[in-house]
């Protein structure tokens, strides 16, 4: 019963820090395109600020993907907790 509690507690855990991970590298590639774009005096510089951005940006998705799918296994856990108790 101990380990299907922590189990239970991991996912809850996992998710949320996932998602709020995820929360904080989108706004920081939003912080970072208007950091760079402020600053920008050269081709290469945009080059690599629209880089960083770009891996920002898919690095965020992902990590939110990642974030949901935790979730949706942590529903169906305790979708099929539920079963059995019937």
């Amino acid at each position: 019963m101990e380990q299907n509690q922590l189990s239970n507690s991991f996912f809850k855990l996992a998710s949320f820090t996932l998602l709020t991970l995820s929360i904080a590298i989108f706004f920081g590639s939003i912080f970072f395109t208007a950091y760079y774009f402020g600053n920008v005096t050269s081709p290469q510089q945009v080059i690599t600020s629209v880089d960083l951005i770009n891996k920002a940006f898919l690095t965020s998705i992902f990590v939110l993907m990642f974030a949901i799918i935790m979730n949706l296994n942590y529903i169906i856990k305790m979708l099929e907790e539920k079963g059995k108790k019937e």
